[in-house]
């Protein structure tokens, strides 16, 4: 199982996210309409399919030889600025595709529990007592009962009295309410 680090995380997505940043509306705006413009030398209008005109591959079979690359391809990107562009649609795509999967990935983590994630912790309150049970460590809300009631819940049913929760739930307040009436008619000690 690969380790991750969440500062590396982190720095991984704001980096994307400051690249992505740059590429505005306005600065993809300006790339599509470059990207129709037509290829061609620097200084020389584009071909207009006259004979004898400056421009096009055919009148010059030889340039195009010349400048033809390795891999076979007769038809040389001769414009930087169009190969950027095709790089940056590339790039968007792949991006695209990436974050689908990273968010099918994060819907799975996000929706399936794991036995060594822990337990969340909850604030509740005893259904007997009405103490607050903070849910950390020892101090666990089970069945609506704090510790001290769940433990006389067990005394309750372990001294033959009926298993009738709403019965010992009254009976445990009147007990609760009994004693805490007797500790304040005692002086203070």
């Amino acid at each position: 199982m690969t380790r991750v680090r969440a500062d590396e995380l982190m720095r991984l997505r704001d980096h994307a996210i400051d690249v992505l940043r740059q590429l505005d509306d306005t600065t993809i705006r300006e790339l599509a309409r470059r990207s129709t413009l037509t290829q061609g030398h620097d200084g020389y209008p584009p071909s207009t399919g006259s004979p004898g005109g400056h421009g096009g591959d055919v009148s010059r079979p030889t340039e195009t030889t010349a400048v033809a690359t390795v891999d076979g391809d007769w038809r040389p990107d001769r414009d930087p600025q169009q190969t950027a562009i095709t790089q940056i649609r590339r790039s968007l795509t792949a991006i695209a595709r990436e974050a689908t999967t990273a968010s099918r990935a994060h819907q799975l983590i996000q929706h399936i529990t794991d036995g060594r994630r822990g337990r969340e912790t909850t604030v509740a309150e005893c259904l007997c007592c009405h103490h607050t049970v903070t849910g950390v460590a020892d101090d666990r809300i089970r069945g609506g009962l704090c510790n001290a009631c769940r433990t006389a819940w067990a005394r309750w049913k372990d001294a033959g009295h009926p298993h009738d929760r709403a019965m010992f739930v009254v009976g445990r307040q009147a007990q609760l309410a009994g004693e805490a009436a007797a500790r304040a008619g005692r002086p203070p000690s």
